[in-house]
């Protein structure tokens, strides 16, 4: 097996998220889905540990997607 494919998967990028960076030209929607699977593997939500900050980091996201998700559904 070669370097490259044992290292990087023969990819061309990291096979660990967390060294994933911008220049790998991948889609950000694979780039928050790999860090959904770091967040689950750790037991983390957004890098917060706690229940509370858990829960605290997902009412700051709603707070930021609120807005957006009313004016599509006024569109209806």
């Amino acid at each position: 097996m070669s370097e490259d494919s044992h290292d990087r998967l023969g990819t061309g990028r990291s096979p660990n998220p967390e060294l994933m960076t911008e220049d790998d030209k991948v889609p950000a929607y694979v780039t928050a889905l790999m860090r959904h699977f770091v967040d689950l593997r750790d037991n983390t939500h957004g890098g917060s540990t706690s229940r509370q900050d858990k829960e605290d980091h997902f009412a700051h996201a709603v707070e930021l997607l609120e807005p957006v998700a009313r004016q599509v559904l006024r569109r209806r």
